[in-house]
């Protein structure tokens, strides 16, 4: 019997020419507009912009409905931490160690909602930037707004931890159309416990 659920981790470049694109930004766009607070528009504005924000070296775990026409049904990207990443970094053996989670979705429909689809890619992209890194112990960041009170325990619950004080994102970006406040926070990964 065939595996319902298929998980996948792509490349920019995989992404880009994979069949789930179109239908991934569809769910993305329609995640961010229900969870949301009022003012979300699209949060992305077509499939380039989608791709765009993955970076050069970014990648993503998508995971899809086989007995459901492939739905793309949860999707986490990551990408260098802009603030981290050493533009030599990719040179060296180590690869990237400080990586920007996002964006991170899951379809709306109670039958896909909170069953865990979303920590599988997580998992799946730790696993994959472990291995990019050689071993070597990395670390996951992820940018949340505080008037999601939601997604930051959320991801709390996944081991992140807040760092730093918030800051304003100004009207427009992210495709907005009002300011909000927005949080850094951290994982370890790899590290011996």
């Amino acid at each position: 019997m065939a595996t319902q659920f298929s998980l996948r981790v792509l490349t920019k470049r995989e992404l880009l020419g994979d069949s789930v694109l179109e239908p991934l930004l569809v769910m993305i766009n329609e995640v961010y507009k229900h969870d949301g607070d009022d003012g979300f528009l699209d949060r992305f504005s077509g499939v380039n912009d989608l791709t765009d924000s993955l970076g050069e070296f970014g990648i993503c775990a998508v995971v899809q409905d086989m007995w459901n026409k492939q739905l793309p049904i949860a999707m986490v990207g990551a990408k260098p931490w802009p603030e981290k990443a050493h533009p030599t970094a990719f040179d060296s053996q180590l690869g990237c160690l400080h990586w920007q989670i996002g964006p991170a979705a899951s379809q709306v429909s109670p039958e896909y909602r909170s069953k865990g689809f979303v920590e599988k890619c997580l998992v799946a992209l730790q696993d994959r930037l472990l291995q990019m890194s050689s071993g070597k112990p990395i670390s996951l960041w992820v940018s949340v707004a505080i008037e999601l009170d939601r997604n930051i325990r959320y991801w709390k619950r996944r081991g992140f931890e807040q760092i730093g004080d918030a800051r304003i994102v100004p009207i427009g970006q992210w495709h907005l159309s009002k300011s909000f406040n927005l949080v850094d926070m951290k994982k370890e990964v790899g590290l011996a416990a």
